[in-house]
């Protein structure tokens, strides 16, 4: 399978590739809309994060939640470049009731009104998301498939990658920039809650 011809987002867990469809109902896992989580960060200034996807772990078949039963994927469209690193805290009911993520690292430091262009809306269009298709692939073939390619990863890690796709209603990354593919590249450890995410081109 080329994953550069899947448009909607794709996964690979443990030698396993899952590629995502939209869903005509409402789903456990779905791409934008708004967040539900806090961001906390030890800057004084807002931080203000795009939500871009939350996938259901018993979507994915992993049956660890020691940080929740759903994986949130949040990303600083408005920060150019951006290089972006945060944490999930340990589920309780306490973090259940009222969940929030905690910023360990963000560069650029600002955010811009211009970029990716302006009038970015603050909000992603809300599309309920299925799976598709899970195949077996090494992590190696699958690097082939990722913009700049992805190191090796523990048995703990996942990639969730997410390309442009004009069928979910908006551009990421405007009309040069989608037309180039780049790509939202996140890497989460499941043993630790963090995540890093960054941006891919060719």
């Amino acid at each position: 399978m080329d994953v550069h011809t899947e448009q909607f987002p794709y996964l690979h867990y443990r030698g396993r590739l899952t590629t995502f469809a939209r869903s005509e109902v409402t789903a456990k896992s779905y791409f934008g809309g708004p967040g539900q989580l806090a961001i906390r960060s030890a800057k004084q200034d807002p931080i203000t994060l795009h939500h871009l996807a939350t996938i259901s772990t018993s979507d994915m078949g992993i049956n660890d939640s020691r940080y929740g039963y759903s994986i949130p994927f949040y990303y600083g469209m408005c920060y150019e470049d951006c290089d972006l690193s945060y944490k999930l805290p340990p589920y309780t009911i306490e973090v259940a009731s009222s969940p929030w993520i905690d910023i360990t690292l963000i560069n650029p430091k600002k955010s811009s009104k211009d970029w990716p262009y302006t009038d970015y809306p603050k909000l992603l269009p809300y599309i309920p998301l299925k799976i598709k298709d899970t195949i077996e692939m090494p992590i190696e073939i699958f690097s082939e498939n990722v913009m700049q390619g992805i190191e090796t990863l523990s048995d703990d890690e996942l990639v969730f990658v997410i390309p442009p796709n004009s069928q979910m209603g908006v551009s990421l990354w405007g009309p040069m920039g989608d037309s180039e593919n780049v790509q939202i590249v996140f890497i989460y450890n499941l043993k630790t809650g963090s995540m890093r995410t960054y941006n891919a081109c060719t």
